[in-house]
């Protein structure tokens, strides 16, 4: 598995916690094993203040426990876990989908179009890191037209 290339910016840790959600999610972290802070943050060349923002956000999603000065042990998850937290998120997604066709602005539109394109480009050329930052992109780019900011916190 390729190491994706963080560079300095104010969603650091937001990707770091989706680095390491689909590193539980594939199964590269199973349950029980420790991911400890310093490790991770090498690993990925940054420093351990994103990781650490990242693991506490993963704890609270109920993926992770912390265990005083042994760091943070992934939790077991179910398909069940999985399908909750689908059914969670395609509910607010639609929510959100629905608030920004109300009132979304022409160049947030043209934004979005742009986008769409660049992601399709990535999916042509099997670019799986560049599709997956651009449909975060995509969807934070219609979250923001939404105009609610703590309902797009909950994704």
């Amino acid at each position: 598995m390729s190491i994706p290339e963080f560079a300095a910016r104010p969603q650091l840790a937001e990707d770091v916690a989706r680095f390491v959600r689909r590193r539980i999610f594939e199964g590269t972290y199973p349950a029980g094993q420790y991911i400890r802070l310093e490790q991770l943050a090498d690993e990925l060349g940054i420093s351990v203040t994103p990781v650490r923002e990242a693991l506490f956000g993963l704890r609270a999603e109920g993926l992770l426990t912390q265990q005083p000065r042994r760091g943070f042990v992934v939790l077991p998850i179910t398909r069940r876990d999985i399908a909750d937290v689908a059914d969670v998120q395609a509910h607010i997604g639609g929510v959100l989908a629905s608030r920004a066709a109300e009132r979304i602005t022409d160049e947030q539109l043209q934004a979005l179009d742009h986008v769409q394109d660049q992601l399709e480009v990535a999916y042509h050329a099997d670019d799986h890191e560049g599709a997956v930052r651009l449909n975060h992109e995509f969807h934070r780019g219609v979250n923001v037209a939404a105009g609610s900011p703590k309902l797009a916190q909950l994704m």
